[in-house]
């Protein structure tokens, strides 16, 4: 269930102007207790000092409260048991029974976790009109921010393994100062040349902090206070970080005879993540068009159904430095007791903590756009053509630092530490085609939009010609990551087994072990490899299944992505419906290994059903989930081919998909009817989104946030899904 009210208040003299706003919103949670919760007022103001200046203020406030808490695999439970027992307590694991599993209402129930946000902006404006077309603003503005998460989890013995309470708590608070100052003149000459020039300069201060902790054994549930702990380990770490910016920047206009288009913009900025060799970036950009349409050789023609015709280019550099984290060019040090001068007992020292890197630069994305906008039937229908191609060079990339370097702790031997690079190069081309007509036929209004867009992205270089970086996977799966990056392919691009379709007969299997042996290997994949597995192909040819074998089996990224509106109104009713979609692309469905499979100690779902051999079912289009190995007394081999733990094309799948994201119907009363009650208009609608989704994919939505660029496109499901909306309205003006 979710509710939203808004309530404005607008109004003003001669020389005062304001707006009042208040808001409540709330969503309840697809599981259990959660929700998101957000109360929030605003407020503006512009008084007119004089004729030639203006000051005024944006304010913002707004408190969010939220339970983020989750479970990730709903799969992961034992379907049997009951919630609760006859005596109202929480139903626990059965006595005997081997498995990791719970009860997952009894852990929502048992898991406290609220976090609160309050976060504040104001601006503060001055504009003089020093005289005609020369003009001055002065901005200030600040947003200040904190919060809390609160986590707290209760003691349980509902598991095999009795786990014991735990409560932790997270501070931050961020403070951000922003002052732009910019002066602008704009002037049009002998009635054709209309010109602007503005430049200015922004400088940005920022402050964060943050303090996390954490402790055990309390005498109560959901304590809320440290100071009830009963033990002494208590934990607690923080980070303060500053961050600064800044920028100049220009801007120049010529617009002749609203014919001849032209803009040039400049931006020289500053950042302190940078060493003093790089720190400055200038970031040029440019831009021209031209309205034949304007021209007197297009307005002689006489025609009425070419109404607008204008071709336009635009070049530019933007910088980049998001992927850097602040003073990278800087040595840091942490203390460690890790040496000894006896041979017997350590000291305490400092080591480095980072391998820094001074030569690291702005990231640049270079983009070129060419375009053509037409307009037909005195502006009615509209086509915009956009063909793009952007370049992005000397990305800021983590890069792996082998342990050798010294850097990585020991008790961190497994997470390596890394050091800033820029490297490579990254293409994006493409197209977008936007088309759109609106009409009014006897008072019946209606539009309708369409578009669809094509982006193609290659990896030109990564530094080395045989450099790549991997991305993704994790339990069950084993070997080396499903998505990779390399030089002239797509970034992520899904790398694992190809299959031949399933092993049919035992003659099959015998057939691919002697192939095996005669190139000195013991078996074609697993040793108890049989009917109902995988046929995983061997693509070197060497008789055996192994990494060697693997190749690109998928692509995440769309063919084409593309959407179409629909408004219509008559007499007060109005209809608007938005659809989205994507088509082409891949998805690697992981989920499958749990959906399909029983792993370990985690539950299923009825597609274990459709098994090869699973019950006596005999063979079917899905690979067999478990053997009888005959030479350990008949014991059952879970996956013996392991064709739920290698990634291989089997879980590829096709994401394409069309959505009716949102769709709204409403009634605005005849102004007549509420002229008595001194209503100025009075809407009531109802809204829906996320209503229909047309897709072949598995899983509960091909739509999912995805992962970094680098692992993109894999689906684990645990994934959150979209809530489905449908709202009753009615908005009111006074």
């Amino acid at each position: 269930i979710e509710h939203s009210y808004n309530l404005s208040l607008s109004g003003g003299s001669g020389k005062i102007r304001y707006y009042l706003a208040g808001a409540y919103e709330r969503e309840n949670g697809t599981q259990l207790e959660s929700y998101w919760e957000r109360i929030s007022a605003r407020l503006n103001v512009d008084y007119a000092v004089n004729k030639a200046v203006t000051v005024g203020s944006r304010i913002y406030f707004a408190r969010i409260r939220t339970n983020p808490y989750t479970l990730s695999f709903p799969w992961v439970s034992i379907p049997y048991i009951t919630v609760k027992n006859p005596d109202g307590s929480w139903t626990g694991v059965p006595s005997g029974v081997d498995t990791d599993a719970g009860n997952p209402r009894a852990d929502i129930a048992k898991h406290h976790y609220k976090s609160s946000d309050l976060a504040g902006n104001a601006d503060l404006y001055v504009d003089w009109n020093i005289w005609d077309g020369l003009k001055l603003n002065v901005t200030g503005a600040a947003h200040l921010g904190g919060g809390f998460d609160d986590n707290y989890s209760e003691a349980s013995n509902l598991r095999r393994t009795p786990e014991s309470d735990s409560y932790s708590k997270y501070l931050d608070y961020a403070e951000e100062y922003t002052f732009t100052s910019t002066l602008s003149y704009g002037k049009k000459f002998a009635g054709k040349h209309d010109f602007y020039v503005m430049a200015g300069f922004e400088a940005k201060n920022a402050n964060y902090s943050y303090l996390s902790a954490g402790a055990t054994d309390f005498p109560i549930d959901n304590p809320q206070s440290f100071a009830l702990s009963t033990v002494d380990d208590r934990t607690a770490s923080g980070t303060l970080s500053y961050d600064r910016f800044l920028s100049f920047f220009a801007r120049l206009t010529y617009n002749y005879d609203n014919r001849y288009l032209f803009s040039a913009n400049f931006r020289r900025d500053g950042s302190p993540k940078f060493g003093p060799t790089h720190r400055w970036g200038n970031f040029p950009s440019f831009s021209a068009g031209w309205k034949i349409s304007e021209e007197p050789f297009f307005k002689k023609w006489k025609q009425n159904w070419f109404s607008s015709l204008k071709p336009r280019v635009s070049w530019g550099i933007l910088g980049n430095d998001t992927a850097l984290a602040s003073y990278s060019y800087l040595a840091s040090f942490s203390n460690v007791t890790l040496h000894s001068f006896d041979g017997s007992s350590a000291v305490a020292g400092y080591n480095n903590a980072k391998v820094i890197n001074e030569d690291i630069r702005w990231e640049s994305i270079q983009t070129l756009d060419i375009g053509l906008d037409m307009e037909f039937f005195k502006n009615r229908l509209a086509v915009s053509f956009d063909w793009y191609q952007r370049i992005t060079k000397d990305m800021i990339y983590a890069l792996s630092v082998p342990n050798s370097s010294g850097i990585t702790r020991p008790s961190s031997l497994g997470t390596m530490a890394t050091m800033p690079v820029n490297l490579g190069r990254i293409d994006n081309t493409g197209w977008e085609l936007l088309v759109s007509y609106r009409n009014n036929v006897g008072g019946f209004n209606y539009a309708v939009s369409a578009n669809v867009s094509q982006n193609r992205n290659r990896v030109v270089d990564l530094g080395l010609p045989t450099a790549y970086i991997y991305g993704g996977g994790g339990h069950p799966f084993t070997g080396t990551s499903p998505c990779k990056t390399v030089n002239g392919m797509p970034i992520s691009s899904f790398w694992g087994l190809r299959t031949d379709g399933m092993i049919t007969s035992q003659a099959e299997i015998d057939e691919l072990n002697a192939k095996a042996r005669a190139n000195g290997h013991e078996y074609y994949h697993q040793r108890l490899t049989g009917v109902g597995d995988l046929k995983f192909v061997d693509l070197n040819g060497d008789g055996t299944i192994d990494d060697n074998d693997r190749t690109f089996i998928g692509n995440p990224w769309p063919e084409v992505q593309y959407g179409f509106n629909i408004t219509l109104g008559y007499k007060g009713i109005d209809f608007i419906a938005d659809f989205t979609g994507v088509a082409g692309n891949d998805i690697m469905n992981l989920a499958k290994a749990y959906t399909q499979n029983m792993v370990q100690s985690s539950n299923t779902t009825p597609e274990i059903f459709n098994a090869s051999y699973f019950l006596g079912n005999g063979m079917t289009d899905r690979p067999r989930i478990s053997a009888v190995d005959a030479e350990n007394g008949n014991a059952i081999v879970k996956d013996p081919n392991k064709n739920y733990s290698t990634y291989s094309d089997y879980f590829i799948e096709d994401g394409s998909y069309l959505k009716l994201k949102n769709i709204t119907l409403g009634y605005t009363f005849p102004r007549k009817w509420t002229r008595k009650a001194k209503i100025n208009r009075l809407r009531i609608y109802v809204t829906g989104s996320n209503l229909l989704t047309f897709t072949k994919f598995s899983g509960l939505d091909p739509e999912f946030a995805g992962a970094a660029k680098t692992a993109y496109g894999v689906y684990y499901g645990s994934t959150y899904p979209q809530t489905r909306m449908v709202a009753f309205g009615v908005d009111i003006s006074f």
